[in-house]
Formats: structure tokens, C-alpha cells, sequence
């Protein structure tokens, strides 16, 4: 199967390949940041498993409890913006992890985070709906699916 008939095929189309190649920066960075609050915890801190696995925890939590009503309210906004608003949100949020003085701000910081995700996660989903054909749907978002790392 060649790049232009099989799962790539929605990569000719500029608006998808450009929202692609944001996705995997941005998949990239949240493994980079799940790997550095995991050093910063373990070896920075000295702190133990227990810590570790609240990072973990916290991290998912948003998912958890967000994450369900979080489709409802997004798309009664513009997608565009909220994807550029989360995205600077978590930049800042990001930034607020490596600066955190003990595991409770860290907490926050990765709580607030995953928020922002919770929300971005929708719009970008909705935004491949609205920017592919139906014809390359089942392509783009397998594509999309594939390459995501841990939020």
C-alpha cells in the first residue's frame, strides 16, 4: 500500500497535515513530560513510588472526571480557538511543573494540565471531522489514534 491510497492518504490535504504535525509535537512533549515529572519526583525529590504513582493518578483523573462532559461543552465553541487557548494553557501549566517547590503544587500543576488536554482532546477530534472529507475520515482518524503517547 503506497502513501497515497492507504492510511496517509489524508496528509495530502494541507489543513489535516498541519493539524497532524501539531498533534505530534504535542504527543512528543507529553511524553517528555511524563518522563521529566517522573525524574523530577524519583531523583530530584528523593520521594517514592507512592508519589510517582499520584502523578499518574492525578493524570488521569481529568479523563476521568472531565473528560465525559467535556465533548458537550466543546463543541458549542469554536474549535480553532479552543485548541489555541489549551494549548497556551498548558504551556503555562507545563512551565508551573518545573517550577513547583513540593509534590502538592506539582500535583496541581499536572491536575490543571490534564484538564487542558481533556478539553483540547475533543476539539481536535471534532476539528478532523470538520476539516477531512467523509471519504478519508476512517483514515485520518486511525492516523491520529496511531500516533498519540500518554496525555
Amino acid at each position: 500500500m503506497t502513501a497515497k491510497s492507504g492510511i496517509f492518504k489524508p496528509l495530502k490535504l494541507k489543513s489535516f497535515r498541519a493539524l497532524f504535525g501539531a498533534q505530534l509535537f504535542s504527543d512528543l512533549g507529553n511524553w517528555l513530560d511524563l518522563i521529566a515529572l517522573q525524574v523530577i519526583v524519583a531523583y530530584h525529590w528523593g520521594l517514592d513510588e507512592t508519589a510517582i504513582a499520584s502523578v499518574i493518578i492525578v493524570l488521569g483523573l481529568p479523563w476521568v472526571i472531565i473528560g465525559p462532559f467535556a465533548s458537550v461543552f466543546v463543541d458549542r465553541m469554536p474549535k480553532k480557538t479552543v485548541m489555541i487557548v489549551c494549548l497556551l494553557l498548558r504551556i503555562v501549566f507545563v512551565a508551573g511543573l518545573f517550577y513547583a517547590p513540593n509534590l502538592y503544587i506539582l500535583l496541581l500543576f499536572v491536575f490543571l494540565k490534564g484538564t487542558v488536554s481533556a478539553l483540547y482532546d475533543p476539539a481536535r477530534q471534532s476539528a478532523i471531522r470538520m476539516i477531512v472529507p467523509e471519504s478519508m475520515l476512517p483514515e485520518a482518524v486511525t492516523l491520529s489514534q496511531s500516533f498519540q503517547s500518554t496525555r
